[in-house]
C-alpha cells in the first residue's frame, strides 16, 4: 500500500468516526467527505494511471487533483475553525445559563433542612440533587451568601461546578472528538500532499 493510499485510508477511517447529528458534526462530515473524495481521486491518478493518457497528461491531471485537494483542505481548515469556535461559544453560553442557578422559592426551607443534616447526609443530599439535575435545590445552596447556606466557599464552588459538569458533559466531549477527527483528516491530507509521485 502506497503512502498516499495509507493516508486516504486514514481519512476514510476518521470520516467514518464523525457520527451523530447537529450543525458541527454535519458540516464537518460534509467537509471530510469532500476531502475524502478528492484524496481518492489523487490516489487513483497515482496508483492506476490511464493507459490511454500520456505521462505528461497524467502528471497534469495529478497536479490539478493535488492543487484541488490542497485548496479544499485550506478552505476546510478555515471553515472547521469557524464551526468549532461557534460551537464552543454556544456551549459556553449554555454552561453560563446553567451556572446562573436560581434558588428555589422554597430555598429557605431547603437550606434549613440542609443545615440540620450531618456531613455525610449533606453530601448525599447534594449528590442526589445533582444526579437528578435539580438546579433549584443546588441553586438554593450555592447561589446564596455563605452565612445562610451551611456550606463553605469551596463547597459552593465544587458543587456548582459538579452541577454544570453533570448538566452539560456531552457537549464538551462531542466538540473535542470532532475537533480531533477533523485535525487527523487535515493532517492525513496534508501528508498525502507532501508525498512525492
Amino acid at each position: 500500500m502506497s503512502q498516499r493510499s495509507a493516508n486516504h485510508a486514514a481519512i476514510k477511517h476518521l470520516t467514518a468516526k464523525l457520527i451523530g447529528t447537529g450543525a458541527l458534526i454535519n458540516e464537518t462530515r460534509a467537509l471530510a467527505n469532500r476531502i475524502e473524495k478528492a484524496a481518492a481521486e489523487l490516489v487513483e491518478l497515482h496508483d492506476k494511471p490511464d493507459p490511454l493518457v500520456s505521462e505528461l497528461g497524467m502528471n497534469i491531471r495529478r497536479e490539478a487533483a493535488r492543487e484541488s485537494l490542497k485548496k479544499l483542505v485550506a478552505e476546510a481548515k478555515e471553515k472547521s475553525a469557524g464551526l468549532l469556535l461557534t460551537e464552543k461559544r454556544n456551549i459556553d453560553q449554555n454552561r453560563a445559563q446553567i451556572a446562573a442557578l436560581q434558588p428555589s422559592i422554597h430555598g429557605a426551607e431547603i437550606r434549613s433542612v440542609f443545615r440540620g443534616l450531618s456531613e455525610p447526609e449533606k453530601l448525599r443530599f447534594l449528590d442526589d440533587a445533582i444526579r437528578r439535575g435539580d438546579g433549584e435545590t443546588v441553586g438554593s445552596l450555592v447561589q446564596v451568601p455563605l452565612s445562610i447556606s451551611g456550606m463553605t466557599a469551596q463547597q459552593q464552588t465544587d458543587y456548582r461546578s459538579a452541577f454544570i459538569d453533570k448538566a452539560a458533559p456531552l457537549d464538551v466531549a462531542y466538540v473535542g472528538e470532532t475537533e480531533a477527527a477533523a485535525a487527523g483528516i487535515f493532517q492525513a491530507a496534508e501528508t498525502m500532499l507532501g508525498a512525492q509521485a
